[in-house]
């Protein structure tokens, strides 16, 4: 009355159903998308004959609908079209 499955034809269809959640697990939702950075604020702090300290206030928006995973960052700083300030290093949580 019922047959046995062939083991060429189980052994198929196992793997086609192993693929398939392989390929739910492998699908990766849209890439990541470079945060917007403004400056907010810009005033003078210390300043002595040799150095010149200002406090610059970013204001970033993270267009993405994730948190960023930021574990540092870099930045350059122009003023008209001429670098003033440079630098970067891990953020404090």
């Amino acid at each position: 009355m019922y047959q046995l499955v062939r083991p060429h034809l189980f052994s198929a269809l196992l793997w086609l159903l192993v693929l398939s959640g392989c390929a739910q697990l492998a699908q990766v939702t849209e890439p990541w998308v470079s945060p917007e950075v403004s400056m907010a604020g810009f005033r003078p702090g210390e300043f002595t004959p040799d150095r010149q300290t200002f406090i610059v206030s970013l204001k970033v928006r993270n267009p993405n609908d994730r948190t960023l995973p930021v574990k540092g960052a870099t930045y350059a700083l122009e003023v008209e079209g001429h670098e003033i300030a440079n630098g970067g290093g891990e953020l404090e949580r």
